[in-house]
């Protein structure tokens, strides 16, 4: 439903569904063409007044409409969606005949079956070194459910995937964790038996893909903590449990106690780390992140696989694991 008067609740919860997602960004030029380009996300800026930005390279196309123009769109796409994106990421002259549009509240294109629409007014316009960036005052939005197109590492990523691999398995214990990076030190806490630990929570929504009882266990941790990917998802050995590791990003260093630290490669204590599995994990994670090259590894009906998150299909954890001496990682 459009709202002329922008709704500041909903707009938060659309903000927070879809500013990760892959966005088509559109406005019409001076003689009335319509016009657009593909970027990686757009940023919310604030609620009141509500405003968004985007960042246009001035080497696009259409950089020079986005100069002139009084009004922009920002349509977040569907995970069906990836031809638009690939078509608008393109520098074909039809784009607009290749997909279906038709003109939103500021006059600015939508284009159909996006996830959310922003219809916005240009607040201000900032030339920062290669790029435009251009705030725009939403006027009003659409948005319905679904899962967004998400793009990151290289390649699209299906956040459907990710949900059903976190999908609660019936009659199990799921154990939710997160490998939380700051400049190379990852986050670990010590249990009462004296064990070290990642951050984790027991899952108990019914949702898929739940970190509610996570960011509070990281907040009671006085950590600050941008979940982003999934990691590794594996059967905890001698549990009748499945682990569920994220990988995120430290804002800041937390304050260290007996009972909370950051380690480096070397400050790990290896010996002392539960599950077991952990170990190998870790591991993982120190290789992947020197490469910067990061994977998704499963195992939950023993058959270990890795998929790298540009490449497809995924391959046997034989074969991954081949090209290390130790072979270990979880």
């Amino acid at each position: 439903m459009d709202r002329s008067v922008v709704d500041k609740l909903a707009l938060r919860r659309a903000f927070g569904n879809f500013v990760t997602g892959v966005t088509i960004v559109t406005a019409m030029d001076e003689v009335g063409r319509p016009r657009g380009l593909t970027v990686n996300s757009f940023t919310s800026v604030s609620l009141d007044p509500p405003l968004v930005l985007v960042c246009i390279a001035e080497t696009a196309q259409s950089c020079d409409a986005f100069r002139r123009c009084s009004g922009f769109s920002v349509n977040v796409l569907h995970e069906d969606q990836r031809r638009y994106s690939d078509i608008f990421a393109s520098k074909s002259p039809d784009k607009f005949e290749r997909v279906e549009w038709s003109s939103g509240f500021t006059g600015a294109p939508r284009i159909a079956g996006s996830l959310a629409a922003f219809d916005c007014t240009v607040h201000e316009r900032i030339e920062a070194g290669d790029h435009i960036i251009l705030i725009g005052r939403v006027a009003c939005f659409e948005s319905c459910a679904g899962r967004p197109l998400v793009y990151g590492q290289g390649s699209y990523i299906s956040v459907s995937v990710q949900q059903a691999a976190v999908a609660r398995p019936s009659g199990r214990n799921v154990i939710v964790s997160c490998v939380a990076d700051y400049e190379g030190r990852v986050l670990l806490h010590r249990t009462q038996y004296g064990a070290w630990r990642l951050p984790e929570a027991a899952q108990t929504g019914a949702s898929s893909g739940e970190l509610v009882t996570l960011n509070d266990a990281l907040k009671n941790m006085g950590a600050k903590v941008e979940i982003t990917f999934l990691y590794s998802v594996f059967e905890i050995a001698g549990e009748n449990g499945v682990a569920i590791v994220y990988r995120g990003t430290l804002n800041k260093p937390v304050e260290e106690t007996k009972h909370v630290r950051l380690c480096s490669e070397a400050e790990v204590p290896w010996d002392e780390l539960e599950p077991k599995e952990c170990q190998g994990l870790l591991k993982r994670f120190f290789r992947d992140r020197k490469l910067d090259q990061f994977s998704i590894y499963s195992d939950v009906l023993n058959e270990p696989r890795v998929a790298k998150l540009q490449q497809d299909p995924p391959r046997s954890w034989d074969s991954y694991t081949a090209q290390f001496d130790d072979g270990s990682g979880t």
